[in-house]
């Protein structure tokens, strides 16, 4: 039986299929970046943890070639059926696909080359026990990339919706804390982390992604559609939540350029972590 975050990922599956072509637009950059730091290559198996559409498990088949392999894993059905349709339209075949929480894996150990998670991380449960389990199925010597999101105030394709909506309905803050978008938004306590879960020669960096609206208006409806905002508001009176959402739009509206267009800069942090190679005296 799902969860109510594997139910939610669920009902937001379709939004995100909607706008797809704007959040992989996006996101490309900061993907490319953690390919490289995970030094994905060809002949590679390697593990896409929390796959969503399916964009970083595609990225990787182009770079493992046909001598390498793709496990895409995601815990919501409908996302995971997304993705096998937007790997198909590709043609790309030396994929497999794994419905499971990354926290419930069953996987053999030292089996991956590489393993892959983009915006995923900040949902797990027990950071540091995730980290250890993800290291536990690489090869000695085998990387591990992430991306999550940067700051609140320096990532508002994301916070400005959360942060004006709760201001105008008198709710508390949805960005902090465990479990949150922004989770893992300290850069420093990321890199802790990777370290206590043991991980060695970790990095990591800035890199800012573009997201590019027609409107102040389009922005709103893709946060609508894509977010579990709707859910979390959902208690409160409809004249109200249209309200807040109208609240958003004036904001929104204060980012627009001459033509009307929004366009949000914001900052992800992009990290990559070895498993010790295994030493012998």
């Amino acid at each position: 039986m799902a969860n109510n975050k594997d139910r939610n990922w669920n009902s937001n599956a379709a939004g995100w299929k909607k706008w797809h072509v704007i959040s992989e637009r996006a996101a490309r950059t900061a993907t490319e970046v953690m390919l490289e730091m995970a030094s994905v290559s060809k002949g590679d198996r390697v593990i896409d943890f929390a796959t969503g559409l399916g964009d970083v498990a595609a990225a990787c088949v182009k770079k493992v070639g046909p001598s390498g392999h793709v496990l895409a894993t995601d815990s919501a059905s409908v996302m995971l059926d997304f993705a096998k349709e937007y790997i198909a339209d590709q043609n790309l075949t030396n994929v497999e696909f794994q419905l499971a929480n990354f926290d419930k894996l069953k996987l053999e150990a030292q089996n991956f080359d590489a393993g892959l998670c983009r915006w995923g991380l900040m949902f797990a449960k027990d950071l540091v026990v995730t980290l250890s389990s993800i290291r536990n199925v690489l090869r000695p010597g085998g990387r591990f990339g992430a991306i999550v999101w940067g700051p609140p105030e320096r990532a508002e394709v994301q916070s400005l919706t959360n942060r004006v909506l709760m201001e105008e309905l008198g709710l508390p803050p949805v960005d902090t804390g465990e479990g949150t978008p922004f989770a893992l938004s300290n850069r420093f306590d990321l890199e802790q982390s990777f370290g206590k879960a043991g991980f060695t020669n970790i990095e990591s960096q800035v890199v800012s992604v573009i997201y590019d609206f027609s409107s102040a208006e389009e922005y709103v409806q893709y946060r609508r559609d894509r977010s579990s905002l709707e859910k979390q508001i959902a208690h409160c009176p409809e004249a109200a939540r249209e309200r807040a959402w109208a609240a958003v739009v004036t904001e929104a509206r204060k980012r627009a350029r001459p033509d009307r267009s929004v366009r949000f800069l914001s900052e992800t942090i992009v990290i990559a972590g070895q498993n010790a190679v295994q030493q012998y005296f």
